[in-house]
Formats: C-alpha cells, structure tokens, sequence
C-alpha cells in the first residue's frame, strides 16, 4: 500500500505546504533504498480507557520500599551482571536521567531491572551480606506494572518485555506440552483443530506491515472438515455458516503462499511470477470446488434466502486476495527488466485497475442484511486499502472515459459507506470514510460536469450482489502500441490545484 500512497501524494501534495502537518493521514517512515516505510498514527490508548497516569509506579514504589537504600547498588548490579552480554538499555542515558530526574525513566522498566538483577544477587561485593528480597513478589510486581504499561505502550514498554523473558529462575516451565495423561474425545480434537485454524486466520490477517508469526510448511493441522464441527441435523443456516468457516480455512492457507512475496526484501523477479502464477491456480481450484450456495456465478435463488445467512464477508476476502496477487504482479513488474516495461506495465496495470474496480464495485452493491452478518474486523483495513488502490489507479489512468466511470465507482462506494455507518452502525466503514472521503470528493469534483447526478445513483439497500466478478482480461491487441516515459506521471489534469488541503488519501 506504501507505493500506492506515494503515488497520490507525488499528484496530490497541496500548494500550501504549512497544510500537510494537520492533513496527513499516514507517516512516511523511512525512504530508503528499499521504498518507503509509512504508517497510519493511532491513539496509544483506548478510546474510553481510563488508564493508569504513570504505569508501574505503584508497583516500583513499592519494591523500592522494600529495597530502601540499596536501589543505586541493584541497578549498578544489573549493568554489570546482565547489561553487557543483553545490551537492550543506554547505560550513561540511564544513570543521567537517574541523576537528573528518576521519575522521567520508565517505572515498568526500572521494576524489570529490579526484579532481573536479584538473580545476581550474590554476586554483587554491596548486596551480599545483606538479606535479598522475595523474588516471586518482585517477579509479580514487575509483572503486573508491564500489563499496565501494555494499555499504552512505547518503545520502554518492548524494553521492559524484552527484560521480563530473561527473567531468573524460571517458575514456570514452557513449551511443548503433550497429553499423554489422558485421551482426547474426538470433539476436543476437532475443536481443537478449530482454534489453532482460528489463531492461524488471525495471525495472517494481521500481517498490516509485518510477516505473520506462522510460516506455511510448519504446521500439519489438517483444515477443519464440514461434518466435525457441524452436526448432521443441523439446520440449513448453521450448515452454510458452517461451510463458510471450511472455507475461510482454505482461503487462509492460500493467503500463507503469498505473504512471504508481499515481505520479501530480495527481490526474484522470476520466482515471485512462478508463486503469483501457482497461487491463482489455487485461488482458481478454490472458486471452482465451491458449494452452487457459496458460488458467485450461481443464481440468486440457489445463492441464499432472506433468512440464510451473507457469505458476502467469504467472497469479500476472496476479492481482496484477487487484487492482492495483482498488486504484487503489478510490483513485481515495474522491478522485472528483462520484458519491454511499457506493455508489461499497462498489463499490469490493466489487470490491478480491473481487480481494484471489482472489489469496490462489490462492496457499493451490498445490502443491509449482508452488512448484519459476520465480518472479520480486518475489513476495515483491506477495504481501505482496495479503495486506496482504485484512487492510486484513477490518478494514473491516461483515459479520461475511465476516470469518470472510477470517479462514479468510488462516489457510489462513498455513499454506500456513509449510509453503512449512519444507519446501520457498520463501523467497518469508519476507517475507509475518514481516510479517503475527502480524496474521493475531489476526484468526483473534477469530473462534476459529466459524471451523474447523486440522484442516479442507486441506493445500497436495493442492489442485488453480483453474479460475476472480475473484468475481462485485456488482450495484447487492445494494449497500446507504445507510450512515453511520462506515462505513469502524466495523469492529464491539474491535481495540485484540485487538492489543495488534502495529502494522500
């Protein structure tokens, strides 16, 4: 998404640069070799939390109580004993702030220290001879000032973490725990199952910026099977909910063959095309393998009956990793110089303006039961980020027939979206409506004269889902023949002037 809000900022800056402080919407974080780095800033705190004014520092208060006089002398102890073979604090900026100002060093952080350093007791000439505190008491006081510091988190807070795991001696064993003690039913084993896929759905759905956790190779839990989890004389409702999971699980472990192409920082050119091309095969024998009731090219009566429930969150994320493989395709493309770059790239392009224009065109056209029904909390951010791409497509389109109908698209999206939250509580538009809202209303002011009127645009709740998705693949015939090097700046209107006060999406 990064190269994508770096292109509508490159065409969308304002002519004001004292505007860009207030209407940024995302950080850039770095702008190395590699591309940017950039990131949407977000309240350390809960909305509604009360939290603690100062995490930890009831709890260092009161092991420095316990400690008295010999504070100075554990934390000398701590930078001898463990500070040089685990290196994770500044040692002089530590004693200067200590000397300067103790308050202004992190309680969490000083209570890890504390409670590390009584490990080495013994081995400190000033603390020996005298008696060392309970350990398990100073373990739970740093403990319990970390889950504090946690509701509001900083970079002393991945200190103090980091400290807690080196905690000594080790009260309580951790690892691989086995069940050799007893027989497990074969509905635990299924519900089992079930959670590890649930941990997994999380795990690569989170992956907003960073690789999951879970790497595809190293697990062999099977994917949960319809009748395991579904009883036979369960009703048609719970059946299909049932079917919906079964395939979430299968298109999640299609999402773990690509993310490692997503975060590769050692470009292949050749083996990313290879992964793309084997996963849409995949995404290909999913569609193909689907039940006629899940099935997006199905008829409408066969698809659900009003009291069913929506499968419209399944073809959702199934869209999103369509555009996803053709982001990628995209990227990997602009990097490939072995190929003529300028049909390649308008290709690509094609293929990411199609996959883009589907999902948004989706979304506009869902109803309010299927915003009633069960949808992943992801949604918000991958909705975000597909209309984040339309835009980024939309300003480098050279054909201005095509602008208009994507302007329409994302108008028509916006309504739907505002409606969604307005009058259904859909806080899933949330996001997608205060970050982009303002940049689609732009791009549909520059196209005012011959874009419809919002009275032609059909409201949400009276749009059937569609029976297809996708837009034909271009043909190399229909390419054009050759374009200048301008092409992907040149986006044939005064954006900097139709921007002003905006910055990215």
């Amino acid at each position: 998404m990064a190269d994508d809000l770096n292109v509508l900022e490159h065409h969308l800056a304002p002519r004001n640069p004292n505007a860009s402080a207030t209407t940024r919407r995302y950080v850039r974080m770095s702008t190395g070799s590699e591309g940017s780095v950039m990131y949407r800033p977000t309240s350390r705190v809960r909305p509604g939390w009360q939290s603690t004014p100062i995490p930890g520092l009831a709890q260092r208060e009161i092991m420095e109580n316990v400690l008295g006089s010999r504070t100075t002398d554990v934390i000398r102890l701590y930078f001898s004993a463990v500070n040089p073979w685990f290196p994770i604090v500044d040692e002089a900026l530590f004693w200067k702030l200590w000397h300067k100002d103790a308050s202004l060093i992190s309680s969490t952080l000083v209570c890890d220290i504390y409670a590390i350093a009584f490990a080495y007791w013994h081995s400190s000439d000033a603390l020996r001879d005298t008696a060392r505190p309970d350990m398990q008491f100073a373990w739970n006081q740093a403990v319990l000032a970390l889950r504090d510091d946690c509701m509001a988190p900083s970079l002393t807070t991945v200190h103090a973490a980091l400290l807690e795991m080196l905690g000594r001696p080790v009260y309580y064993a951790t690892g691989n725990i086995i069940t050799a003690g007893r027989t497990i039913s074969s509905a635990e084993k299924s519900l089992r199952i079930r959670v590890w896929w649930a941990v997994l759905i999380h795990d690569r759905c989170l992956s907003h910026g960073t690789p999951p956790n879970i790497a595809s190779g190293q697990y062999d839990v099977p994917i949960p099977e319809l009748g395991s989890f579904v009883a036979d004389g369960a009703s048609t409702r719970d059946q299909r909910a049932g079917a919906v999971f079964h395939q979430l699980c299968r298109l999640t472990a299609i999402l773990g063959d690509i993310l490692p192409v997503a975060y590769s920082l050692q470009a292949d050119n050749q083996q990313e095309f290879k992964i793309i091309r084997r996963v849409e095969s995949s995404l290909d024998t999913w569609e193909d393998a689907l039940p006629d009731f899940l099935n997006l090219k199905a008829s409408r009566d066969i698809l659900r009956h009003d009291d069913e429930p929506s499968a419209a969150s399944l073809w959702f994320y199934y869209l999103t990793l369509k555009l996803m493989l053709k982001r990628l395709a995209f990227r990997t493309t602009l990097r490939d110089k072995s190929q003529p770059q300028v049909i390649a790239k308008q290709y690509r392009f094609t293929e990411l303006f199609d996959a883009a224009t589907t999902i948004i065109e989706f979304v506009a056209s869902l109803r309010s039961d299927d915003l009633r029904s069960f949808w992943l909390p992801y949604t918000t951010y991958l909705l975000t980020s597909a209309t984040t791409t339309l835009l980024r497509c939309t300003v480098e389109s050279t054909e201005i027939e095509e602008k208009r109908r994507s302007a329409f698209t994302l108008v028509r999206l916006m309504r739907m979206l505002c409606t969604a939250r307005e009058e259904y509580d859909w806080d899933l538009a949330e996001l997608c409506v205060e970050t982009c809202g303002q940049s689609i209303e732009n791009v549909a002011g520059a196209y005012d004269a011959v874009t419809l009127p919002m009275t032609d645009i059909p409201p949400f709740t009276q749009v059937a889902l569609p029976n297809t998705v996708g837009h034909a693949q271009p043909a190399e015939s229909d390419m054009p023949n050759g374009l200048d090097d301008n092409f992907w700046l040149d986006i044939g209107s005064p954006w900097a002037a139709l921007w002003a006060g905006n910055v990215g999406p």
